[in-house]
């Protein structure tokens, strides 16, 4: 129940900023656009995730799409090294700010979903269990 990508995205997102100094010689501000962009973008993503999912009757197809886009991001960073040099900068700050929007979308529609499939008389013990891992 989402293990794997807590997981997954804290190894990579902890690096982003590293990895884009290190390897792909960035500016400070290119840095700071890491750090914020994808927050700015999370916000704007809720809202139409929001709207999206109050008119979805399966949120499980939407949340299994939305977390495949979002894992897609991963694999065009790792496909950043065959572009040249004055693009990996830029492009590496889009995929980290765009990569948010389906991730939101997908955490928003995940959380709809389990609401929906957990009957309410169990949900705080399902969740305290959940937890517990």
């Amino acid at each position: 129940n989402g293990i794997a990508t807590t997981v997954i995205l804290n190894i990579s997102t902890n690096y982003f900023p590293l990895f884009a100094i290190s390897v792909l010689g960035v500016s400070n501000y290119q840095v700071g656009l890491i750090s914020s962009l994808p927050q700015f973008i999370g916000i704007f993503a809720m809202v139409i995730g929001s709207l999206l999912i109050g008119r979805m009757e399966e949120k499980k197809r939407l949340t299994a799409y939305s977390f495949l886009a979002a894992r897609f991001f991963l694999l065009a960073m790792f496909l950043l090294v065959y572009l040249p040099e004055e693009m990996r900068g830029w492009i590496f700050v889009l995929l980290v700010g765009l990569m948010n929007f389906p991730g939101s979308i997908a955490n928003l529609s995940w959380q709809s979903f389990i609401g929906d499939l957990i009957p309410d008389s169990r949900r705080s013990g399902f969740f305290s269990e959940r937890n517990k891992v």
